[in-house]
């Protein structure tokens, strides 16, 4: 019976062992990228940035997407879905469906 509790007990501690890696290993990480950000910042480097189409106002169901109800905003690229509308591609989509507020366009439309 004892030997049963102390392989069970290993086994526990072997699992602790392993979350505990785990967890620094995504602390690490996660400090690495905001210490690399922070730098970033302190040089003056601006992240990139894409225009892209976006509504200025709420256009609800039955709107008329035009000119007139959207906005150009400049959106830092990393955080960017590739089905984003570029300014110059707007007219292609002007006169769709509706959309929320300072949501970009999105291309599957």
């Amino acid at each position: 019976m004892s030997f049963k509790k102390s392989k069970s007990s290993w086994l526990m501690l072997f699992i602790a062992i392993f979350i505990a890696f785990i967890a620094f290993w995504l602390a690490n990480n996660y400090l690495k990228n905001k210490e690399e950000i922070l730098k970033n910042q302190l040089r003056g480097v601006e992240p990139e940035t894409v225009s892209i189409v976006v509504a200025a106002t709420d256009v609800m169901m039955g709107d008329v997407v035009s000119s007139g109800n959207m906005a150009i905003a400049d959106v830092n690229a990393e955080y960017l879905s590739l089905s984003v509308v570029p300014p110059g591609d707007f007219g292609v989509y002007e006169g769709k469906r509706s959309i929320k507020r300072w949501s970009p366009i999105s291309s599957s439309f």
